[in-house]
């Protein structure tokens, strides 16, 4: 249903004409008359389409059809069971979730974990990979990732301490390698990913391409 809002403007619906007075071509505006278990939706939206055509959809491959998803998020106990799931995603993009403790200026990561597991256990996915050690050694294991996934996200254990150990000693660094670039000003998130703008799919050449969509 969210993805045939995002559809229900075609790109050229709104014309902005103040010769004529009219700002939009209501023909290229689509009801998409969704009726579920708790709510109904005529539609169209009340917005144009986004910029990027639709957002970005990042999801867990077994929670979210492949043929939905723009980025699979895959885990795995070890380096090896990540770059299995994401080789067997089937999205075009695959991104590593990482939950991350790092060493601080105060205290070691085994230190931090310890301290904060006096009050509750440092729970997470049970198939999530898991760092925690030096700022030096993330970016390591980055690098390795690098050849397997096109990106990771990152969770942090404690934001506002771990966010800081990132930014100052982790993203400089793999810039320095080449590991990560900084997104181009005015880019959207799809352009940076290298993903393509999908076509409305009330259009002809869009839902020809949902239907590729739906059956791979």
């Amino acid at each position: 249903m969210v993805r045939d809002l995002w559809d229900s403007w075609e790109d050229d619906a709104v014309i902005r004409s103040v010769a004529t007075s009219r700002y939009l071509d209501r023909s290229r505006l689509h009801a998409i008359d969704f009726t579920g278990e708790t709510y109904s939706v005529k539609g169209p939206s009340i917005v144009p389409r986004p910029p990027q055509g639709r957002p970005v959809v990042l999801a867990r491959p077994e929670l979210v059809p492949a043929g939905l998803t723009d980025v699979a998020l895959v885990g795995g106990a070890t380096p090896a069971e990540v770059a299995e799931a994401a080789s067997g995603s089937g999205a075009p993009l695959a991104f590593a979730e990482i939950e991350v403790a790092l060493d601080t200026p105060g205290e070691s990561a085994r230190e931090r974990i310890a301290d904060l597991e006096r009050y509750a256990p440092w729970e997470g996915g049970p198939d999530r990979l898991r760092y925690s050690g030096s700022a030096a050694g993330l970016v390591d294991l980055l690098a390795d990732l690098g050849g397997h996934v096109d990106g990771v996200r990152l969770r942090p254990l404690v934001l506002d301490e771990d966010l800081a150990v990132l930014s100052r000693l982790v993203l400089p660094e793999l810039f320095v390698r080449r590991i990560a670039a900084r997104p181009l000003p005015g880019t959207t998130l799809r352009t940076s990913l290298g993903l393509p703008r999908p076509l409305s799919r009330f259009t002809t050449d869009g839902a020809a391409a949902l239907v590729r969509e739906e059956t791979r």
